[in-house]
C-alpha cells in the first residue's frame, strides 16, 4: 500500500515538473530587446506602444519650441554617415520631447557624436516619435589633441522655425 502511494506521488511530481519545464522552455515568444536602432525601428515601426530607440543626434536638428514647451530633433543610426551631416540617404527619426527641460548632457557639441537613447511612442496617425524620456551619453568634454586639452563647448539650443 505504501509503495503504491509513493509511486503515485512520484508520478504526480514528475508530471508537474515536466509541465513546468514545457511551459518555461516551450515558450516561443520573442526575447525582449532593450533598444532598437533607428533603422530597425523605421523598418518595423511599433505604434502606440512604449519602445526604446537608440542612435545619434543629427547635427543641426536640435531646436526648442517655446509654446508649447518642447524639444524637437532627429536621430540616425550610430554607424550612419547621416549622424554627422543631415543626409537623404540615411534614415532619420523625427522626435518630439514635450518638456521644458532636457538632460544637461543632451546638447550638440561640434565635432562630437551624441549617443542617445529615447523612450516613448509613435502614434498610429502621426509620423513623429513622442519621447517620454531621453538618455544621452555625455561625450568627453576634454578630447586629447596635439596641442593639449581644450574643452568642447556645447552649442546653444536654437528656437525652432515655425
Amino acid at each position: 500500500m505504501l509503495a503504491r502511494v509513493s509511486r503515485r506521488l512520484l508520478a504526480g511530481t514528475v508530471l508537474i515538473a515536466a509541465s513546468i519545464l514545457a511551459l518555461v522552455f516551450g515558450s516561443s515568444d520573442p526575447k525582449p530587446v532593450y533598444a532598437s536602432s533607428v533603422a530597425q525601428f523605421l523598418k518595423h515601426p511599433r505604434h502606440d506602444i512604449l519602445v526604446r530607440v537608440e542612435g545619434t543626434l543629427v547635427h543641426g536638428s536640435l531646436c526648442k519650441v517655446q509654446t508649447p514647451c518642447e524639444f524637437r530633433f532627429r536621430m540616425a543610426d550610430r554607424s550612419s554617415p547621416g549622424a554627422s551631416e543631415a543626409s537623404s540617404s540615411s534614415p532619420t527619426l523625427s522626435v518630439r520631447y514635450p518638456s521644458c527641460v532636457a538632460p544637461d548632457t543632451f546638447r550638440e557639441i561640434p565635432g562630437s557624436e551624441l549617443f542617445t537613447l529615447i523612450e516613448g511612442e509613435l502614434c498610429a496617425t502621426c509620423h513623429v516619435f513622442q519621447a517620454s524620456q531621453i538618455l544621452a551619453k555625455c561625450p568627453s568634454v576634454y578630447p586629447s589633441t596635439a596641442e593639449g586639452m581644450s574643452p568642447l563647448r556645447p552649442l546653444p539650443v536654437p528656437d525652432c522655425a515655425q
